[in-house]
């Protein structure tokens, strides 16, 4: 993300995908199993590294998605 970092502007909306054999309930436990990625995703953006905080700035708009694979890995999207 670093070599693209300057293009992200506000509001922007960050999406995740998980993919995985299984699939996680929508409501509840996906979100949570993609936090970790948007607290890093949203300090990075705004340069608050404070734990906990970047993701609370107004502008963001987080979306969570999820596809069944074989093989486990994250899709990162940012879009403004």
């Amino acid at each position: 993300m670093l070599p693209v970092k300057h293009l992200i502007k506000m509001p922007c909306t960050l999406k995740v995908t998980r993919f995985a054999p299984k699939t996680l309930d929508a409501h509840d436990n996906l979100p949570y199993s993609a936090k970790w990625v948007m607290d890093q995703l949203c300090a990075e953006i705004t340069g608050d590294l404070r734990p906990g905080r970047a993701d609370n700035y107004e502008g963001f708009t987080f979306q969570y998605d999820q596809v069944k694979s074989k093989k486990y890995y994250t899709k990162i999207e940012i879009n403004w």
